[in-house]
C-alpha cells in the first residue's frame, strides 16, 4: 500500500520511485481536473488490473474514462453517492479491469 499525490509536481517527477508497476489495484480520486496527466503511468504499469476511480466531475471522468477504455480496461460496476444533499454535486465511483 502506497498514498501518494500523483499530481504533485514533485512526485510526477519521481514517478519511478513509486515503482506502479508492483502494484496491482490503483484507488483514483483526483481533482476536478481529472487523472488525466496520470494515466499514461497508470496504462504503462502492466502489473495494474484494477482500477476503482472516484469522481466529482463528470465531463473529466469521461475523458479518463475514454482513455482507459481504449486501452485495455473495461468498466464493470458504477454507483453514485450524494455526499453534498441539496447541492447539484455528486461523487461517482467506478471500477474499473484490465481485460
Amino acid at each position: 500500500f502506497h498514498a501518494a499525490d500523483l499530481l504533485s509536481v514533485a512526485v510526477k517527477n519521481h514517478l519511478d520511485a513509486l515503482q506502479l508497476g508492483t502494484f496491482d489495484a490503483v484507488l483514483l480520486d483526483p481533482p476536478r481536473l481529472g487523472a488525466e496527466p496520470v494515466l499514461p503511468w497508470i496504462i504503462e504499469a502492466s502489473t495494474i488490473r484494477t482500477i476503482l476511480y472516484v469522481s466529482c466531475n463528470p465531463a473529466t471522468l469521461a475523458r479518463d474514462l475514454n482513455t482507459l477504455t481504449e486501452n485495455g480496461f473495461v468498466l464493470e460496476k458504477i454507483g453514485l453517492l450524494d455526499m453534498f444533499p441539496h447541492t447539484s454535486h455528486i461523487e461517482t465511483m467506478v471500477l474499473l479491469r484490465k481485460k
